[in-house]
């Protein structure tokens, strides 16, 4: 048992390594331009030891997308419990997501080549992850309106969906451009609009203080 267990864990460490610089050439070379040789060469392993653990070219470059998320994530899985108010949870969600594809700019690249290059696909890695943790987002809304008890005109998912579409335009926006502000301005931008949003035009000057010093 112990050493099924080695082996698994090699397996898994391999897995990794592979996706580590597969992501990286992917990045810089795209999809069609990448060679897997180039990969196993910078790892000092044979061809076929890729072909081992992704059955192709297209898996190996979908899972380093989906790794990529996945990154994200955990990121936010490791911090949003330390957040005491859900004001601070809904900032510090956004703060982490754009800081994430800011430190990893490959990630970015990797999403625009998956719809550049699998537009077959019923629907992008990106999405189908968002999908997944749109509760999360969800709740931090709904516990920002439960705490604040103002009446809304729009609902808890309409604002989801523009703040979701505004959190995406942003990331690409700044990996274009790159960023024309602090990242805290940003977010504190984002913040107000979307809580006017929420709180119908309006935020009392407790609330924008409380934004201010996040």
């Amino acid at each position: 048992m112990k050493t099924n267990t080695l082996s698994k864990d090699k397996k898994t460490l391999r897995r990794e390594q592979i996706l580590d610089k597969a992501s990286l050439i992917f990045a810089e070379k795209g999809y069609r331009q990448t060679d897997l040789q180039e990969v196993a060469d910078l790892l000092g392993i044979g061809k076929g030891t890729i072909y081992r653990n992704f059955k192709t070219k297209e898996e190996l470059f979908l899972s380093t997308v989906a790794r990529g998320i996945e990154d994200l994530q955990e990121q936010m899985n490791g911090i949003l419990p330390s957040c005491q108010t859900p004001l601070e949870k809904t900032f510090t969600a956004i703060k982490t997501y754009l800081l994430f594809f800011e430190e990893n700019p490959h990630v970015v690249e990797l999403i625009i080549q998956e719809r550049a290059e699998f537009k077959q696909r019923e629907k992008p890695t990106y999405f189908e992850y968002f999908n997944r943790s749109i509760v999360k987002w969800k709740a931090f809304l709904e516990e920002l309106l439960e705490e604040n008890q103002t009446p809304q005109t729009l609902s808890v998912d309409s604002i989801l969906y523009i703040l979701s579409n505004l959190m995406y335009g942003t990331m690409f926006t700044n990996y274009f451009r790159g960023r024309q502000q602090s990242i805290d301005e940003e977010v504190k931008e984002l913040m107000i609009f979307i809580l006017a949003s929420l709180f119908n035009n309006k935020l009392d000057n407790d609330l924008k203080l409380k934004i201010d010093k996040l």
